[in-house]
């Protein structure tokens, strides 16, 4: 079935998949997908800096902070990232729909721009399902249940939600410490005085906000996220290793095997994790 973008608030849908990334690079980028497509719908929130996105030789669009691209599943495009003097981050949710007969839902829409969340509305729904899909506690379905209320956010009128932003406020320089520099093994105690608080109120708070990980789950998510796009690039195992702080290639590899449940590979191999921008 395929259906229009604006459709979907008014039908009943499953979410069948969803995946979310918090993507951090500090270096010029360049993701082509114009030879096999996409995989997966993807919405992406666009955290700091911009990213130009390019089809058969001609601008689509440039992403800006704070705004909202969809592009569907199997749109083939270039996006390119000029990132060697600043930081580039983004929140990526790559999701699959269906009917409530489990058929396939594909978005007729071409690569836009959804909305430009200037009041950071939806941030905090990109936030939560970002948390609940990272959490080794969590179930798949919190993840979609966050996505569903998304999905309704855009719809429906936006509430604050009070908590969520005083546990963000009172960690905000840990979350920046670990987001900007997760290849540094910062300890929780270093993390907590960032914040000005005692190592047992820092880790209460934390977990309150992330939804019960602690802050080396949340490092250690960061840094798998960037190396299965490094994966892509001509970079070595050890040299990605190096440059997200892990001792070596092996450690690296260990690490994302135990965390993710399979190995690290390219993209085309035989296990491939799809979770680039």
């Amino acid at each position: 079935m395929r259906v229009k973008t604006e459709a979907l608030g008014n039908m009943e849908t499953l979410v069948t998949v969803v995946r979310a990334n918090l993507q951090i690079w500090n270096e010029d980028m360049i993701f082509d997908y114009e030879t096999y497509g996409r995989s997966g719908h993807l919405l992406y929130y666009m955290l700091d800096n911009e990213i130009d996105y390019w089809a058969d030789s001609k601008k689509i669009c440039t992403v800006m902070k704070n705004d909202i691209i969809f592009l569907p599943s199997g749109s083939k495009y270039t996006s390119v990232i000029k990132g060697a003097n600043t930081t580039t981050r983004g929140i990526g949710l790559v999701f699959e729909l269906a009917t409530p007969d489990g058929e396939p839902i594909e978005i007729d829409s071409p690569i836009r721009i959804l909305a430009h969340d200037s009041g950071r509305y939806f941030y905090k729904r990109f936030h939560k399902i970002y948390l609940s899909s990272i959490n080794p506690y969590g179930s798949a379905l919190s993840s979609k249940a966050n996505f569903y209320s998304l999905l309704d956010s855009f719809f429906s009128s936006h509430i604050r939600d009070e908590e969520y932003e005083k546990n963000l406020h009172d960690i905000f320089n840990a979350i920046h410490a670990l987001e900007y520099s997760p290849e540094v093994n910062y300890s929780n105690e270093q993390l907590a005085s960032f914040c000005y608080m005692s190592n047992s109120t820092f880790l209460r708070k934390f977990k309150a906000y992330s939804g019960g990980i602690t802050p080396l789950q949340y490092r250690n998510n960061i840094r798998l996220a960037q190396a299965e796009e490094l994966i892509n690039t001509s970079l070595t195992i050890d040299e990605i290793a190096e440059k997200l702080g892990f001792y070596d290639g092996a450690h690296l590899c260990k690490v994302y095997k135990r965390l993710r449940g399979h190995t690290l590979k390219k993209r085309g191999e035989k296990k491939v994790f799809k979770s680039r921008i």
